[in-house]
This record gives C-alpha cells, structure tokens and sequence, in this order.
C-alpha cells in the first residue's frame, strides 16, 4: 500500500479536488459521511455490500448502530472508522495553573466563570506581569466555534439542531439556554476573560497563541490536550462533570459526525478486494491491540496506524495516554470514564451535513451567529437577541430550513 497522510486543515479540500479531477486513491476516507448526495457518492464509491462477506471486521463496523453509516437503498457504500463518539474539543484547563493558586475544579458554569477569572487577575504563571488570558477563542462564519462548549452547557445539547422524543427537530437557539450562554458569554468577554480578538481570529492562529502559554483554558481535543502537556506547553487536564449549574445536566464532549468513512473509489487502480482486506487487518490489529506486538514502529508510525485504523475508546491503545505521568494520566482516564456515562447517541442529525455541504440555508446560520457575536461584544443587548429570533422563527426562509430538517429526520 502507498499511503498518502494529508494535514487535517487541508484533508476535506484536497479530497474534494482529487474526486472532481477523477484522480481518485483505491481507498479514500471521506470525512463526513453525509456530506455527499446518494447520486455522486453512488458514482464514486462501489457498491461493498457483498465483498464484506470476507471482511468480518468491516462488516461489523458497517452495521454498528454507534457509528455513522452511510447505506443507500440498504446497500453499504462506506465502512465508518473506527472512533469514540465522545473525542470532540472541549475545554482544557491548566492544571498548573489550578495548583499553584488553589483553585478547586469548577462543575458549574458560574465556577468556571470565578476559574478564569482568577487566571486572569492572579499572576498564575508568576512572571509578575498582568499578561494572562482566561480563555483563548475564534468563532467561524456558521457558528461559535470554540465557545460553542458554552453553549453546550447551557442548552445541555452539542449542536444547534437536535431531535425530540416525538421525533421533530429542536433548534435550541430559539431556546432558554441558548439566550444564558450569550449572557454568560457577554459577561466573560466584558471582564476581560476572553482575547479581545476572538471574533477575527482564525482556529490555527487561536492554536498558536495557546500554545505561546498565556492562556488558561483551550478547547482541545482529548490526544491534544495530552501533547502539549508531553510538549511542555503547560499541564492541561481534560474538564469533566461541568454543567450550567446545581440541578442541571452533566455535560460531556461529542462528535455526531464520528470519524469520517471509508470508500472503495470505482477509479480504483487496485484490486478492490485486496484494499479491503488490507484495512480489514489493520482494524482488527487496532481491535485487539495488535500493532503493541509489532517491533520497531516508531512514534509517527503509530501516529499513522492510529490515524488510519481509527480508535473506539480514547482509553486503549492510545500512546499518547500512556506516555503521561501517573498522576496526570489518571485525571485523564476519569474524565473520559465520566464523559462515557453521557451519551447523544439518537438525539443528533448528522445528515443535516448534506444540506450545509450544498449552501443550502447558509445565509441564515451566518446571520444568527453574526448576531450572537454582536450580544457577546456587547453591540446588542439580550432585548434585541429575543426580538431578532422570535422574527427569524416567524420568516419562510427559516420554516423552509425546519422542514428540510425534519425530512432528514423521517429518512432516517
């Protein structure tokens, strides 16, 4: 095999442009299983329902109900990579930090609010300078970005569009916890808790000031947070068992989307048999710890095998994990024990990425989020937020954008 390792920031789009220039690799992963229409998925990727009748593995994992499966007209055109549902970026704390001013590890937001603040105000990195950030965030043009952890907290949900019980879509912007997350948003940013420059920054710019060591609290994903603590650029200990407050539901990171799907290219240049049984035995080394008997893989080979055979706990065969003190290595393993008790698994709509990845309603998530990046700046008052949303709720574009959710819903 010729593997191909692509950057994450550069992943999507050079996928998209090795499909249209019909250059496509034997084995591909595509990184949303929705993004594309039945029709040209059905055009790029062959029909695997009868080879994973010799790939035990892969079948397994093209029926798992826990993972993203795209099927169409019952046949399997992808296999999901392996991946826990509970490995999403969320906030991350300087347990350095914590230690040296006492702090206690908040659970409620209105803790995590007086956390910062001390950040902020306390010298925590003792360079006798006021130079200290609470939090280091961006936004994106559809939504929150890395402050969308706040609003998680708050509506007790990981993404804007959910599922009811009576099986409707909810949009918990139009809800309660969505006006407390501005608020608390608000608030944060007017105490200088939060870089003034949130609203323009890019994602790999807010990485890098991190990563500079002035900042409190990082969104980072699970193995991230464990790096930079191996890297020296502070002691980050994932957060675990935070809610809104007293009463309200506990929280934990989740990633609908999972960790993207396998197809089989119909321009395969290769056997398409021998692809499959090559990543049939990788997933099953993966599965039962394996590649641990292999001599001589270095770092970035394991880096590689994780990447490409993905990982269903965030606790196993995760080197990252290992190579921690034993002391920070087990508040790691108990806030991803405490996030595997919370689980959204039925209540997301990971098709919706279908009508996002066409543009469809894009002009009215963008304007929303513009408004909630003007009430956390503090150019709209919580007033003008319930006014703007009770007459988005009202407009044809908005009903029009509720339906088309809800049919993703009764196709499911």
């Amino acid at each position: 095999m010729q593997i191909d390792l692509v950057v994450p920031q550069n992943f999507s789009d050079k996928t998209k442009i090795k499909i249209a220039a019909g250059d496509m690799d034997t084995l591909m992963l595509l990184p949303d299983a929705h993004e594309f229409q039945d029709d040209l998925l059905q055009s790029i990727a062959l029909d695997l329902s009868k080879s994973l009748e010799s790939a035990p593995t892969l079948k397994k994992l093209a029926n798992d109900p826990d993972l993203p499966v795209r099927k169409i007209s019952g046949k399997t055109y992808a296999i999901p990579r392996p991946s826990d549902l509970n490995d999403a970026p969320f906030p991350a704390l300087r347990q350095d930090w914590m230690d040296k001013l006492g702090s206690k590890k908040p659970e409620t937001m209105d803790e995590m609010f007086d956390v910062l603040r001390q950040f902020v105000n306390k010298d925590p990195d003792g360079d006798g300078k006021n130079n200290t950030i609470g939090m280091y965030g961006y936004v994106n043009a559809n939504n929150l970005g890395s402050l969308s952890w706040v609003e998680h907290a708050y509506t007790g949900f990981p993404e804007r569009f959910g599922i009811s019980e009576s099986g409707t879509v909810v949009d918990h912007a139009l809800g309660k916890g969505q006006r407390q997350a501005l608020e608390w948003l608000g608030r944060a940013n007017a105490a200088g808790l939060l870089n003034k420059d949130f609203a323009t920054v890019d994602r790999e710019t807010a990485v890098d000031a991190v990563k500079k060591g002035k900042t409190g609290l990082a969104v980072l994903k699970f193995d991230d947070a464990a790096k930079m603590t191996l890297d020296n650029m502070g002691h980050w200990t994932p957060v675990s068992g935070l809610r809104a407050g007293a009463g309200a539901t506990e929280i934990a990171p989740w990633n609908s989307a999972g960790g993207g799907v396998y197809i089989v290219s119909s321009m395969s240049k290769a056997e398409p048999a021998k692809a499959l049984e090559w990543l049939n035995r990788g997933m099953e080394m993966t599965e039962t710890g394996a590649w641990n008997n292999v001599d001589g893989l270095d770092a970035a080979d394991r880096s590689a095998i994780e990447n490409l055979f993905g990982r269903k706990n965030l606790l196993t065969s995760n080197p990252r994990l290992e190579a921690l003190a034993p002391e920070t290595r087990v508040l790691y393993e108990q806030a991803a024990q405490r996030w595997h008790k919370t689980s959204y698994k039925g209540q997301t709509l990971p098709e919706a990425s279908s009508l996002w990845s066409r543009g469809l309603h894009a002009e009215s998530i963008n304007k929303l989020n513009e408004m909630k990046v003007k009430v956390i700046m503090g150019k709209a008052s919580l007033k003008e937020w319930d006014e703007y949303v009770k007459k988005m709720a009202a407009s044809d574009e908005y009903k029009s954008m509720i339906k088309d959710l809800n049919k993703l819903v009764r196709t499911k």
